[in-house]
């Protein structure tokens, strides 16, 4: 199985838009948001990522969410 981690960035990745750490959560079956919520913010301490209040994709509530940079 593949880790968590790369799960989330391929979901990130693949998605093209922007998702909140709860939707990422149940989208992965995850257990525990703070998983998700550690490997997002994580992931946009580098120049690939994005993480920023914004309207997420999936639930359509604005959050922090987590993007690819453009």
């Amino acid at each position: 199985m593949t880790s968590i981690p790369l799960r989330v960035n391929a979901l990130i990745t693949d998605s093209g838009g922007s998702r909140c750490d709860r939707c990422i959560q149940e989208a992965l079956g995850v257990s525990q948001n703070n998983q998700v919520q550690q490997i997002t913010s994580a992931l946009a301490t580098t120049r690939e990522f994005v993480r920023e209040k914004a309207v997420c994709e999936t639930c359509g509530k604005t959050k922090s969410v987590t993007r690819r940079a453009v």
